[in-house]
């Protein structure tokens, strides 16, 4: 069995051109990554099922997003997390540069994009 071909920003960046990708469905997908990648660490029950809660879709997002498209969606890595955790400095910004550095975390985390190519039309 072969290992996938590696993708670039730029096969990213041209994905969602051809899809018409919103910059709001990108942050979204990335913070699903890094809920689940929090869910991989210790903590309470109580704490736990509130991370859970986050991965359910709010009525507004299911016009778009799908239990399947979370479900395949795997935790972020490490070098994903720092990446946020920067962005998150950035205060009221951060998820614009969430969504704007997309393409670096779907190429870190390739579920990302067989997230979107789940979408509904």
């Amino acid at each position: 069995m072969s290992a996938a071909p590696q993708i670039t920003n730029a096969d990213v960046n041209a994905f969602l051109c051809a899809h018409c990708i919103p910059r709001g469905y990108a942050y979204s997908l990335v913070l699903i990554s890094l809920t689940k990648h929090s869910l991989t660490q210790e903590m309470p029950a109580k704490e736990r099922l509130e991370f859970l809660e986050h991965l359910e879709p709010s009525s507004e997002d299911r016009l778009w997003l799908t239990p399947e498209m979370v479900s395949a969606i795997e935790p972020m890595c490490e070098k994903g997390l720092a990446i946020s955790w920067e962005a998150m400095k950035l205060g009221k910004e951060s998820l614009d540069v969430l969504a704007e550095h997309f393409p670096t975390f779907a190429v870190l985390n390739r579920s990302l994009l067989t997230a979107l190519k789940l979408r509904r039309s």
